[in-house]
């Protein structure tokens, strides 16, 4: 994950894996919150997205992170499939809500920290061009930020991930 881009007023956050790239477009609001404006734009998979809207934050600012702080985003996107023919279209509509849940003492390959605990539900709602019933789906992840480094764990499902190594700047 890296920052690709910065205008003075949003940055490009991407994630890249060995096919794909995903990239999506952060700004900093006036109380220091981070608003994702784009919710993601993927490539190397042959796939096309349009955020048609958002709302809410993606993180809050500093005073939310707190043990029973909450906040909430979410997204209306486009997603094309495939560039010739047949193409498929889906539109997706993601839900999110966080709440920091406790205070906790963390070990992983990078080190050890202290981390608050925050769990994120999403509700995801998927509607394809070929049919008009939505599938639905709910998932919630568990994450440890810690403060000046952000997500040393992540867990979701049979899913665990762990910082490794980070350089502080």
């Amino acid at each position: 994950m890296r920052v690709v881009s910065n205008d003075g007023g949003a940055f490009v956050l991407e994630n890249a894996f060995k096919t794909m790239k995903i990239q999506s477009k952060v700004r900093c609001a006036s109380d220091g919150s981070l608003i994702q404006e784009q919710y993601s734009s993927i490539s190397g998979a042959n796939t096309r997205t349009q955020t048609l809207s958002f709302s809410g934050v993606a993180f809050p600012s500093a005073k939310q992170w707190v043990i029973g702080g909450q906040w909430a985003q979410s997204f209306k996107i486009k997603m094309i499939i495939g560039l010739g023919n047949p193409r498929g279209v889906q539109l997706w509509t993601v839900k999110t809500a966080s709440k920091t849940l406790s205070s906790e003492n963390v070990s992983v390959p990078a080190g050890k920290f202290t981390a608050l605990k925050v769990a994120q539900t999403i509700d995801l709602e998927l509607v394809t061009q070929d049919d008009t019933t939505p599938m639905k789906s709910t998932e919630t992840t568990i994450a440890w930020y810690a403060r000046g480094i952000g997500v040393v764990k992540s867990s979701s499902g049979k899913f665990t991930s762990m910082l490794t190594d980070f350089v502080k700047p």
